[in-house]
């Protein structure tokens, strides 16, 4: 999905996760997405500077769960993006979880 289909306000968000995050519509809506193989993170809301972010982290096998979700973040990128930071650590490119 083109990114440009993002309000301004997601565009700076993705730009500030960078490479491994993409724009892609779910469920008919424009979010932020990462897949980790196993699991995806995806990231909506936030389309404007009063709009709340929610993210979800959803395992795909061996069915579609939610695992980890997020709910009613404040606009606020750097908080978004450290919490996304914190989510990475927990999977691997697998989608596995990382246990520590």
């Amino acid at each position: 999905m083109n990114a440009k289909r993002l309000s301004r306000c997601q565009q700076q968000l993705l730009g500030k996760l960078g490479d491994p995050y993409r724009a892609n519509r779910i469920d008919g809506a424009c979010c932020i997405y990462r897949d980790f193989g196993d699991v995806d993170v995806e990231i909506c809301g936030g389309r404007t500077k009063r709009a709340l972010y929610h993210i979800f982290v959803w395992r795909k096998k061996p069915v579609m769960k939610i695992v980890e979700r997020y709910m009613d973040l404040p606009h606020d990128d750097e908080l978004v993006a450290s919490l996304l930071q914190q989510i990475a650590q927990r999977y691997d490119t697998r989608g596995q979880e990382v246990r520590a």
